[in-house]
């Protein structure tokens, strides 16, 4: 029995970190919070027990062993008498390879993920940025692996331990299984719940993808609704089930043209017969659900040329870039809150500009621009802009106002559709004839019968007094340059070559000299 000679704190007894050795806590007495004794063993004693070693019955790959039975320990006990901790048992011998120096970072008592940083990493993922790369960050602040103390795996047990441990994440784990099974009387309690928020107020076009719940409850809660299928995911199928480019032609070609229900028909019809598809199941189902997505059966409601759902999609697009598989449902609601901030404060930016700026027009058509950058943001105006000045979107339609339908040259114009541009262009009419007035007005010189109220006209021009300018024409000629050197006209004793002559043979002659 060697005495340790100091006293030494219960919980501080603790074997020295500096060697290359992974030391475990094996056992201790206490009385009274008093530790009485206390030994420590290799982390490599003992073995696996033999229930883990039967390879029959095993659903996965076992885990690789590490212990091989290793007898080194150490133990010490209290001495009442002396009031010290005394060795009892030393047993420094191992029987395994020892780690090298390179190797002390990765032994497990010389690891450990201090609570500074896993605070950084929290404050990091919740800015989007993954643990990984938090990792990465205080490596090179610590200048090298080694120096971190941790590994990035410990990083993540580190976190899936706080997780666990956290009441928040217990109760989300319910709300999560919930949430996935999605069904039919899910969908009916959302979209009531939507139109509570709305004040009762249906909307006239619902746009969705294929589900078929979502289909049946907005046929249960909105039935006065039309309901549309996003293009973008039919065609997604169509690529998956025809394949080949000239199917997929002919099927866009059917389905997104502007044409009437007789057109598509027959485009329909045509593309079957072409391509031999008689027998194919999802054409079939495609052929049963067309007035849900073919462009030709909604000619009659506007929807703002949406086909898809590219608001969603582009939302979804925002939420993809910063979540990631393995969040849980505490930190989704955090980052998704943190989106939402940034998105907001995106647009009460673009509100700001919007209402402190004005675009410069670009076409001939200025005070029907002025008009629309008034009414449109920037962004939608500079794309109307765009469009006006494609080729590729005109679109020609013979118009004649004293004249019917019949005159109507573009055999996809219907009736109702040249009606409508009918009104439109009468209104568009009316509206360039008030610009061409009020500039009239705001043109016409101020006088005492077009002077009504606090009305600020333009000041009639009068001639300005003072010295009057000569006109150039009139204008007496400049004295012409004259050298002060030579005297000569038309350049001064900077650029006078008979100074430069002059000077350079005096400079010849004193190297001669």
């Amino acid at each position: 029995m060697f005495n340790l000679g100091v006293p030494i704190p219960s919980e501080a007894a603790e074997p020295p970190k500096g060697l290359a050795l992974d030391w475990r806590k094996d056992d201790k007495g206490e009385s009274n919070s008093l530790i009485l004794w206390r030994k420590w063993v290799c982390c490599k004693e003992r073995t696996r027990d033999k229930m883990y070693l039967e390879v029959d019955g095993l659903s996965c790959t076992p885990r690789k062993q590490t212990r091989v039975n290793c007898q080194a320990r150490f133990q010490i006990n209290y001495n009442d008498g002396s009031r010290v901790y005394m060795v009892k048992i030393f047993a420094p011998e191992h029987n395994h390879e020892l780690a090298t120096g390179n190797q002390i970072a990765f032994v497990r008592a010389h690891r450990h993920v201090s609570d500074a940083a896993l605070a950084l990493t929290n404050t990091m993922t919740r800015v989007s940025i993954r643990p990984c790369h938090t990792y990465e960050y205080m490596v090179e602040q610590a200048r090298g692996y080694s120096v971190v103390g941790f590994t990035m795996k410990d990083l993540y047990n580190k976190l899936g331990q706080q997780r666990r441990t956290s009441p928040f994440e217990r109760d989300s784990e319910g709300a999560l299984s919930y949430m996935r099974a999605l069904d039919e009387e899910t969908y009916i309690w959302l979209l009531r719940t939507f139109l509570e928020s709305m004040k009762g107020k249906i909307p006239k076009t619902v746009l969705t993808d294929s589900d078929e719940a979502m289909r049946k409850a907005i046929e249960i809660v909105m039935p006065e609704a039309r309901h549309r299928l996003c293009i973008w995911h039919i065609g997604k199928n169509a690529f998956t089930h025809l394949k080949f480019e000239e199917k997929l032609k002919a099927f866009n070609r059917s389905v997104r043209k502007h044409q009437t229900a007789e057109q598509f028909e027959r485009l329909w019809q045509e593309m079957i017969d072409e391509h031999d598809l008689h027998d194919d199941i999802w054409m079939g189902n495609m052929y049963e659900k067309r007035d849900k997505f073919c462009q030709a059966f909604f000619g009659d409601i506007f929807m703002a040329g949406m086909r898809s759902t590219q608001r969603c999609e582009g939302m979804n697009k925002e939420f993809k870039r910063v979540l990631g598989k393995g969040k849980s449902l505490v930190e989704l609601v955090a980052l998704a809150y943190i989106l939402l901030m940034k998105l907001r404060h995106n647009q009460e930016r673009d509100e700001f500009i919007n209402m402190n700026s004005f675009p410069g027009a670009v076409t001939h058509l200025v005070d029907l621009e002025i008009q629309a950058s008034s009414i449109f943001t920037h962004n939608v105006f500079k794309w109307i802009v765009s469009v006006y000045n494609r080729p590729e979107f005109d679109h020609t339609v013979v118009y004649h106002p004293e004249k019917e339908t019949d005159s109507a040259e573009d055999p996809i114009m219907t009736d109702a559709g040249y009606n409508l541009l009918h009104k439109e262009i009468s209104r568009l009419s009316s509206i360039v004839e008030g610009f061409v007035k009020e500039k009239e007005k705001v043109q016409a010189p101020a006088t005492s019968s077009n002077m009504k109220g606090n009305v600020v006209r333009d000041p009639i021009s009068v001639r300005t007094k003072g010295r009057e300018k000569n006109d150039k024409k009139t204008e007496a000629p400049k004295r012409p340059i004259t050298c002060g050197y030579c005297q000569g006209i038309g350049h001064n004793s900077q650029t006078c070559n008979v100074k430069k002559e002059k000077e350079k043979a005096e400079k010849k002659n004193e190297n001669d000299e």
